[in-house]
């Protein structure tokens, strides 16, 4: 396997992660200019963007749109973040 089907192997394991995670949690996600994906937020239904009970992620994409870093709120996964806020939080 060389590493263009490592990287993409990687991305289809992230997906099904993700579609597991979107059978209990809602979902929100912010893409960049060229679609790729750039935020990824879980919280329990019924939560507002505004609410601390977000799970918050940040991704990093190479040149052809595969994700290289999937990146934690403050390098934590705990559900204690706000959506709206997204931008103003390290990761890490």
């Amino acid at each position: 396997m060389d590493i263009k089907d490592l990287e993409m192997q990687k991305f289809i394991n992230s997906a099904v992660r993700i579609a597991n995670l979107s059978e209990i949690y809602i979902q929100r996600m912010e893409y960049d200019s060229n679609g790729f994906i750039v935020y990824m937020g879980f919280a329990l239904p019924g939560s507002s963007e505004d609410d601390l009970v977000w799970q918050i992620r940040k991704c990093t994409n190479n040149s052809m749109g595969l994700q290289t870093a999937v990146n934690f709120a403050s390098s934590d996964n705990s559900f204690k973040y706000s959506w709206t806020q997204r931008g103003s939080y390290t990761y890490g």
